[in-house]
């Protein structure tokens, strides 16, 4: 149960109208007049005052929203998980998470009377869940109303504290002070004698010594030579002394050349939509051992050829990618390729859109998290013989393309298991039908299908607390 004991104090103005919502934290008041008092800020434990989710998650009443649905939400005194919130109290500060939503929507937070034409959170399908601030005014009655627009969509809402009315009230400003007189310039005094210079001082360290900084002043195929230079001269980098290859704003074109990087060499741009890698070669960038590639675009813009790839990362060891889109052209063109005999790669923030397999794991095991891997003509992740654990986790995969190869496939032995995420499907298959053999394990925890479960004769399958979304309605699965 949550606890609702008062912390410290803040005192904040409630004189505030119904405000104007932004992105972030949106506060939502009920009008007052300027005569009323003001209103301190009590924060509580967080506690959860609805769940609409069926079955063993749902908290409270509510139940899923459907189109153009208003709910009340009753919040003082004991409601779902939050108990003790005082009768006085004038507003509530939320987190309120929008789950599973199957249309574009937007949803309007108010206290009472006429409904405001405001957003306070815009679901779409597909969205990860992400948790927004907002401050509500309450009712009389100590209640607050959601208006759901469009599909269907369920909500988390937990308080993290509450407003009270304090009869604290500031006094009037007292007049100012006289100021002063301004005193007289005195004379200036006879300059001394120069002092006698100090000993030089030792040596600092070079700004930017194990960084190399490389703007976009040129053409993207001077931007491109430049990048190739940087790396060159970092390649006496070591475990202990590694070097950063830091990129401005800009693309950065390599023709035909593939960007190999030495071992314990990283590259960091200026955020994955401000700097561009492309290459037309079969492969645009390949990290070396404890290498972390971050905040770029890296680009194939190859038109032909056998295997494609964005990024390959063949037996380095402790490679991290992070904050990185990756896109291809060729119809035959996979996202990233990872070949490592005896470690993982962590993949961390990404986006991936590519013709062909998003992921293609070759490695004793692979990281993704917090990422979106869509392949147009492929399964969004492939395993290939010698994968280990691949976890995928808070993740988006899907395969918009019109053929049948599904979303996850196996070539070889091999396992994945998918948690807190999504996977959906336009040929309405979760698995390559190719994916058939011993030795290969599909496991799914707590995410959300869109096409029904289609294991073909794997050793392991099992779905557990997945939300399924099908023809035939959507429905829980937990064994």
């Amino acid at each position: 149960m949550g606890s609702t004991r008062p912390a410290t104090r803040t005192l904040i103005a409630a004189t505030v109208a119904v405000a104007a919502l932004t992105i972030g934290t949106v506060i939502t008041t009920r009008a007052t007049s300027t005569s009323e008092p003001t209103s301190a800020f009590v924060p509580i434990v967080p506690c959860r005052l609805a769940d609409t989710r069926p079955g063993d998650n749902q908290v409270g009443t509510n139940t899923t929203f459907g189109p153009a649905q208003t709910a009340t939400f009753p919040t003082t005194g004991d409601n779902g998980r939050c108990n003790d919130i005082p009768t006085t109290a004038t507003a509530v500060s939320l987190n309120i998470t929008a789950l599973g939503a199957t249309a574009n929507s937007f949803l309007t937070i108010w206290p009472n009377g006429t409904q405001p034409v405001a957003a306070s959170l815009n679901p779409a399908p597909g969205q990860p869940p992400t948790p927004n601030a907002v401050t509500v005014a309450l009712s009389p009655n100590g209640t607050f109303n959601i208006y759901n627009n469009a599909g269907n969509v369920n909500l988390v809402i937990d308080v993290n504290g509450y407003y009270l009315p304090t009869t604290t009230t500031p006094g009037p400003q007292g007049p100012p002070g006289p100021q002063g007189p301004t005193g007289a310039n005195g004379q200036d005094g006879t300059p001394g004698q120069d002092g006698t210079p100090g000993q030089d001082g030792a040596d600092g360290d070079e700004l930017f010594e194990r960084t190399i900084v490389v703007n976009s002043n040129g053409s993207p195929t001077e931007n491109g030579d430049a990048l190739l230079a940087a790396v060159a001269a970092s390649a006496d980098a070591t475990s202990t002394d590694p070097r950063t290859v830091l990129l401005e704003p800009g693309t950065y074109a390599l023709g035909s050349d593939e960007l190999l990087l030495p071992d314990d060499v990283s590259v960091r741009g200026s955020g994955r939509t401000n700097t561009t890698i492309t290459s037309s070669g079969l492969n645009t960038l390949h990290p070396g051992a404890r290498s972390t590639i971050a905040d770029v675009h890296v680009d194939n813009t190859a038109t032909s050829g056998g295997a494609v790839r964005s990024i390959r990362v063949v037996d380095a060891p402790d490679v991290e990618l992070s904050s990185i889109r990756v896109t291809a052209s060729w119809v035959n063109a996979e996202g990233i390729m990872v070949q490592n005999s005896s470690d993982s790669i962590r993949i961390v923030d990404a986006v991936i859109e590519v013709p062909d397999a998003g992921l293609r794991i070759a490695s004793p095991g692979a990281i993704i998290r917090d990422s979106e891997v869509v392949s147009t003509g492929n399964v969004a992740v492939q395993l290939d013989s010698g994968s280990g654990g691949t976890v995928v986790t808070h993740s988006h995969l899907a395969n918009s393309g019109a053929d049948d190869h599904g979303v996850v496939g196996f070539t070889g032995t091999g396992s994945i298991d998918i948690r807190h995420s999504t996977i959906t499907s336009t040929n309405g298959a979760t698995l390559d039908p190719a994916s058939d053999g011993a030795g290969r394990t599909f496991r799914m925890y707590h995410s959300h299908v869109d096409v029904e479960l289609s294991f073909p004769t794997l050793s392991n399958a099992s779905a557990h607390c997945a939300i399924l979304t099908s023809p035939a309605g959507a429905h829980n699965v937990c064994v």
